[in-house]
């Protein structure tokens, strides 16, 4: 199955073909050859979305098989071989890829300018958002942090993926470092809302460094309506 939402984060839109119809205890499920789905996983939410226009209730990734457990209420009309629509909720995938990409470049900043050195965790969800890392860096102070990383947003830095023998996924950001990732990005920083970037909290605890922030995607700051689909459509 190709995941779609790897090859491209403004994939909106698709036609898949279904492979497989199934159920288990969470309910009935299609897999398709192809999704843009991103199921929940690396500390990012699922997206949301519908196929056909039946709301998608739940994504399940079945990473050692290579599927993605599709969860309708209804499995009734689909048949194997059917080629069928799907679509996601495109403000929130930018949401969630804008945040993502904000935590990696927060763990750079912190590794770079600080001297962390071991990541202990991530959440990337709206209002939630943090890195967590091995309290074996410099003192860091939430004003100056914010500083930093709004200095290092105020730059154009491209956001890449890279794939070693095994398949493994790294995602690269223009100049700083590289991480393994599983989740959506922007494909540039400056794509992320300097200016309303924010440190939440700076917390040391259990010896950990645990910073909270929040993120946008410059076009999510803007009215519903139709500036907001041109930029958004810009990217397809």
């Amino acid at each position: 199955m190709r995941r779609l939402y790897w090859e491209n984060t403004y994939a909106f839109e698709h036609r898949a073909t279904i492979t497989e119809i199934g159920s288990d205890p969470l309910g009935s499920y299609l897999r398709l050859d192809a999704s843009i789905f991103h199921p929940q996983g690396g500390g990012q939410p699922s997206d949301e979305g519908s196929i056909n226009g039946q709301v998608v209730t739940q994504l399940v990734d079945l990473r050692e098989l290579n599927e993605i457990n599709h969860y309708l209420t209804d499995v009734s009309s689909f048949k194997v071989g059917d080629s069928v629509h799907l679509q996601i909720d495109g403000k929130k995938r930018l949401e969630y890829a804008a945040l993502h990409t904000a935590g990696h470049l927060t763990g750079d900043v912190l590794r770079f300018e600080y001297d962390y050195k071991q990541v202990l965790g991530a959440n990337h969800f709206p209002k939630q958002a943090k890195v967590e890392y091995q309290l074996d860096g410099h003192s860091v102070s939430k004003d100056e942090l914010c500083a930093k990383i709004k200095e290092t947003l105020s730059k154009t830095r491209k956001v890449t993926e890279i794939y070693d023998a095994n398949q493994r996924r790294t995602i690269q950001i223009e100049g700083l470092g590289e991480e393994a990732c599983s989740g959506t990005h922007v494909q540039s920083t400056d794509e992320i809302d300097a200016e309303h970037f924010q440190i939440r909290k700076i917390e040391t605890k259990g010896g950990r460094l645990k910073v909270g922030y929040d993120a946008k995607y410059k076009a999510a700051l803007r009215e519903h309506g139709h500036g907001t689909q041109i930029e958004i459509a810009s990217k397809n």
